[in-house]
């Protein structure tokens, strides 16, 4: 008989085994640990664990290669247990230019100015040429939390007095490859990750930076968390077409830690209804158009 078990009690849970088995890192700890890939994941997990909802206010800037750019300020949820995320974009009118929902690997994106939702698989998004996005599921739920990582799996590239670099690998059917590289100082902040194909072709880079300690609310007593209040996303950087490179930034004015999204927030999202689109049709490409055009200056 399956036991049904709360969200509140799992969110506890979670904070509870993470303070316990995660003490806070020290510099003096991740340097003694600096050529020790277990005690770089163990100073990395320590530094980035401890909560399970975010929520905040923000501002999305929009870049293209040739300059071009947008603004619009933003509302966002990432419910971290669940892997739900929410981020709505509005004018300086206050009005809703689109709303991303995720929730583990199916997304809905609406576009407001052509009333369409377009939904599917956020993988077809980062396997398909004609489906270029700035505002990429699996890119935010990259850039908002670190993923997991093994320290069997790995092997450092290079170390500085107050920073260091490691490979994490990962496997493309029967291939092992160095699927990301992190940059993390001594105190576990990851300041830069980048993400490649299996072929060693890079494919996102996320910069870190102007971290803040936020206080975190939880059932025993309130710690803070260093969150940084800025993440650059960088799209196809580096690749020998610089006609594809893609820059999305994220500048928080507010963070709060284990407020979790209502289901009425959630449901009310956008306009139900909205035209639903399949990803895969044709039209995509012209939403993704529409969509870097929309943003206005807040």
């Amino acid at each position: 008989m399956k036991i049904p078990i709360s969200r509140r009690f799992l969110s506890l849970f979670f904070i509870a085994i993470s303070s316990t088995l995660l003490p806070p890192a020290t510099a003096l700890q991740a340097q003694s640990s600096w050529f020790d890939p277990s005690g770089l994941v163990h100073t990395l997990e320590a530094r980035n664990s401890g909560w399970t909802d975010l929520s905040a206010e923000l501002t999305l800037q929009f870049l293209t290669h040739t300059g071009q750019q947008g603004f619009c300020r933003a509302r966002l949820f990432y419910d971290r247990l669940y892997e739900k995320l929410l981020l709505q974009g509005y004018n300086n009118k206050n009005e809703l230019l689109f709303a991303l929902k995720a929730s583990d690997r199916q997304f809905e994106l609406y576009l407001s100015d052509l009333n369409t939702i377009y939904y599917g698989d956020m993988f077809d998004l980062e396997t398909r040429d004609d489906l270029d996005a700035f505002i990429s599921p699996l890119d935010f739920y990259r850039a908002l939390k670190i993923a997991a990582v093994s320290p069997s799996q790995t092997k450092i590239l290079s170390r500085e007095p107050k920073a260091v670099t490691f490979a994490v690998k990962g496997k493309n059917r029967h291939v092992t490859y160095n699927a990301r590289s992190l940059t993390m100082n001594t105190k576990g902040d990851v300041l830069i990750e980048r993400y490649f194909h299996f072929n060693g072709t890079p494919q996102t880079t996320i910069e870190r930076g102007h971290f803040k300690d936020v206080e975190v609310p939880s059932a025993y007593k309130n710690q803070k968390i260093a969150y940084p209040f800025m993440i650059v996303i960088l799209k196809n950087a580096g690749q020998e077409d610089t006609k594809s490179e893609k820059r999305t930034k994220l500048l928080f004015k507010r963070v709060d830690f284990n407020h979790s999204l209502s289901g009425e927030d959630w449901d009310s999202a956008f306009p139900q209804e909205a035209v639903r689109t399949p990803v895969g049709e044709d039209v995509w490409r012209t939403a993704q158009k529409s969509a870097q055009a929309s943003p206005a200056t807040p």
